[in-house]
């Protein structure tokens, strides 16, 4: 009977967690339900103002491996986190790009050789921060909790790839 006592507590802290984690999971849903109907916009296809050919891109094998860039006289030179080199440029811009293409596993950069439709392309990328501030404020909305409502923006921004590199 002492056993049963002692047990009890542990299990209303158990039971106390898994409602928990229901409710952020449907707090979760609905965020995404309501800021993402459509899904995410793809970068950078869907940030371009025009259709562009194969023959306007710069093209460069990468390892698959997130990237970095460092700088040296004037010159950017994108890495992965082996220290292999991708490419160097004197942009920084595509340097920037480079990077927020990059993704997990991603083995071909496509860079655009027109520096105008890159800077454009990442101006009009502010649409991530704008989509993460949405995220947060519909999930506070319904949490009252700014550090959960900002776990639940990561969390969506990671399992649809969204960048935040910038």
């Amino acid at each position: 009977m002492v056993q049963e006592r002692l047990e009890l507590p542990k299990m209303r802290k158990k039971q106390q967690k898994q409602t928990v984690k229901i409710a952020f999971d449907q707090v979760k849903k609905s965020a995404i339900e309501e800021c993402l109907p459509n899904g995410v916009k793809k970068f950078p296809d869907e940030f371009f103002e025009q259709d562009l050919q194969e023959k306007d891109f710069e093209i460069y094998p990468t390892s698959g491996k997130p990237l970095h860039h460092e700088y040296l006289l004037g010159s950017y030179t994108v890495l992965d986190e082996t220290k292999q080199e991708i490419f160097a440029t004197d942009s920084e811009l595509k340097a920037d790009f480079a990077l927020i293409i990059a993704k997990q596993d991603m083995y071909i950069l496509r860079i655009p050789k027109d520096e105008k439709i890159i800077s454009k392309a990442i101006k009009r990328y502010i649409y991530t921060k704008e989509l993460k501030e949405q995220l947060e404020t519909n999930a506070h909305q319904k949490t009252h909790d700014w550090a959960a409502a900002e776990r639940i923006a990561k969390e969506i921004m990671d399992e649809y790839s969204v960048n935040m590199n910038e």
